[in-house]
């Protein structure tokens, strides 16, 4: 230690002479002292003490430390005694008032930080015990990336702790902290060696999540989709690390509830345990039950959940109901192993029970369909990189069937994910269908194949895709102006031909068969229809009984992008006459 830009004064003052003891007054004086453990220089220092001693050792009576940090009043008032065989003893009390201070990196700060300190410490030449009870009643510190406001939240910490200087072996047999209105807990800190991590073992009798997360945990979420999530209700439990590496989490929760507008999710009124390990293999199961929640504007009914969390792996251990629009998903599988790495492997298989569909578009923003979605989601796999179907997707969807087979989605979360499936849709209600768009109402069935698809970064490079009216369908079979307008537009024909003449008094036609076929290759679809059209082009409507109306395309090569935009804004390039 240094003493510098300061005149040391050693004063001693024998105030009794006579007698078997003797006790000299000691007075020390520094202008300011420097040492690397500090955090600045203390500065106008102050020691006074009664020193006596007997013939066990020497002891000082009634000490006084005075000086400042940083222009701030730092105060200790002590009894200490030093034995003839090494071993000392402090006893003492402390305070520092509207503490402000900074690092010269900014990682560390305090802000007019009050700070009251006792303690009572032992030691000799093997190791150094200690009582210490901190009170933080005032003021704001700053541990990067962690603010903790003491006025708004006082907190007191009381610990007892031993330290072997000879080794390095660090132990805080317990500790107890209290953080009003935030956290109350317990717990230990142990560390075998100079070097090695310290084995945090800590005991949360309560937690208020609200303001623990927001003050613990939300700083170190900065930059991710979580940084703004809300966490409220309560928690006790256990939680043990080492180092900075969490190894195990044992949690109760009472009415807690998260909400994060990243995710457009939340789950509210949670309760039950939750246990997690860092260690793979065999855990404790984690029992969890909701009240409610939501995706999006998507309801979530109650469900409660059971599973196993080890490091990275996710286990369902029983199958889960969760509730939604008017039906449910059924979730039978579930389990995640190395989440987060890239050799992430996953199982998932579920049920679904029939969900209105008008429910879950209008909860997504979508156009709204009528009718109910249902089916199996079978076996679908995630290993080395590649998320595949074992079976057929299948589904209820417009009083008809889907089913999506022969999945596979290559570097599912990489920058350029790929996709190969075929789709079969079967018997589809096109009434169902198009009152959900304002694209004009059709009235019958519909079949289609999507074969050999391909996308690329969730774009179709390929496929080879028809849809048409079912063989031997005998539903109704009528399509409206507005629908016949629509198509011609889609292929940049003219639009409101049929609001002229006698034609406009007719609000909707008969047709026989609907039909229409794409290859996509090389960004282009070459377009086919029902059969050839006299004069040429190809037949995409067949018009049936008086006034029949058919719709003829021309263009057998259309460039994707264009035709998909095309199709959405109901105009088109040319190729399709309406006659």
């Amino acid at each position: 230690m240094s003493i510098t830009r300061a005149t040391l004064v050693l004063q001693c003052l024998l105030l009794m002479p006579f007698g078997a003891h003797a006790v000299t007054r000691v007075q020390i004086r520094a202008g300011s002292i420097e040492h690397p453990a500090l955090p600045s220089p203390i500065t106008n220092v102050r020691f006074d003490c009664r020193l006596g001693h007997d013939r066990d050792g020497a002891s000082c009576r009634k000490g006084e430390l005075h000086a400042k940090l940083q222009d701030r009043p730092l105060t200790l008032r002590f009894d200490a005694s030093l034995k003839r065989n090494g071993a000392w003893h402090v006893t003492g009390t402390g305070r520092a008032n509207q503490w402000t201070w900074s690092d010269p990196t900014g990682r560390y700060a305090t802000d007019k930080l009050d700070i009251d300190l006792h303690a009572r410490i032992d030691g000799d030449s093997r190791q150094i015990r200690a009582a210490l009870e901190f009170g933080l009643p005032g003021g704001q510190a700053y541990a990067e990336p962690v603010f903790l406001d003491f006025g708004a939240a006082p907190a007191t910490l009381v610990a007892r702790l031993q330290y072997a200087p000879a080794t390095g072996r660090f132990e805080v047999e317990h500790f107890d902290l209290k953080q009003r209105g935030v956290l109350q807990g317990a717990g230990s800190l142990r560390r075998t060696a100079a070097g090695e991590p310290i084995a945090i073992v800590a005991d949360v009798r309560e937690a208020q999540l609200a303001p623990a997360f927001a003050t613990y945990v939300q700083p170190f979420l900065v930059g991710t989709r979580l940084e703004k999530a809300q966490i409220s209700g309560r928690a006790s439990g256990r939680i043990e690390a080492r180092g900075t590496q969490l190894q195990r989490v044992a949690l109760v929760l009472e009415g807690a509830g998260i909400e994060s507008d990243s995710y457009e999710a939340g789950l509210q009124q949670i309760d039950g345990t939750l246990n997690w390990r860092a260690e793979a293999g065999e855990g404790e199961a984690s029992s969890l039950r909701w009240a409610g929640g939501h995706i999006a504007k998507l309801e979530l009914g109650a469900t409660e959940l059971k599973l196993r969390t080890t490091a990275r792996d996710v286990e369902l251990l029983a199958p889960m109901r969760l509730p939604l629009a008017g039906g449910a998903l059924n979730v039978r599988e579930l389990a995640v192993q190395r989440a987060g790495k890239p050799d992430v492997a996953a199982r998932f298989d579920a049920q679904v029970e029939p969900i209105d569909l008008a429910t879950l578009c209008r909860a997504f923003g979508w156009p709204e369909f009528g009718g109910q979605l249902g089916g199996r989601l079978p076996g679908l796999s995630l290993q080395q990189g590649e998320l595949k179907l074992d079976g057929a997707l299948t589904a209820k969807a417009f009083d008809g069937d889907v089913a999506l087979e022969g999945l596979r989605v290559l570097d599912p979360f990489g920058r350029v994910p790929r996709v190969e499936a075929d789709i079969r849709l079967r018997n589809l209600d096109l009434a169902a269908i198009t009152g959900a768009f304002s694209f004009g109402r059709i009235d019958g069935r519909i079949d289609g194949d999507v074969q050999d698809l391909r996308l690329l970064n969730w774009k179709p490079i390929s496929f080879r895709a028809r849809i048409g009216t079912p063989p031997g369908d005998r539903s109704r079979h009528r399509i409206s102006q507005r629908a016949i307008d629509n198509i011609s537009a889609v292929g940049g024909g003219p639009t409101g031909l049929l609001q002229r003449g006698a034609l406009r008094f007719f609000e909707d036609f008969a047709y026989e068969r609907i039909g229409w076929s794409c290859v996509l290759t090389g960004g282009v679809c070459h377009m086919d229809g029902l059969e050839p059209a006299k004069g040429g082009g190809y037949v995409l409507v067949k018009g049936r009984l008086l006034p029949r109306i058919d719709v003829v395309g021309y263009s057998r090569e259309v460039d994707w992008e264009t035709f998909v935009a095309q199709l959405k804004s109901a105009r088109g390039a040319e190729g399709i006459q309406v006659r």
